[in-house]
């Protein structure tokens, strides 16, 4: 299991509610898909909202002022 490196998220668009997360290409030549994990900031318990071959994703359904971690 390797860590994201570089990893980046911004606001998808002015109406809030998304982010678009972006991250460098894992070193490691035979990784098939990326696994992301979101948890609200302060509690426990990460859940996986996606399974993804590329480096960057659209979290949508996201509330406005809302911690999250990835």
């Amino acid at each position: 299991v390797a860590g994201i490196a570089q990893f980046e998220a911004a606001g998808e668009d002015d109406q809030g509610g998304a982010v678009l997360l972006a991250w460098l290409p894992s070193a490691e030549g035979d990784v098939g898909a990326y696994r992301l994990y979101r948890t609200l900031a302060g509690e426990s318990g990460p859940v996986l909202v996606a399974q993804v071959p590329e480096t960057t994703y659209v979290d949508s359904g996201l509330v406005n002022g809302v911690a999250y971690e990835y």
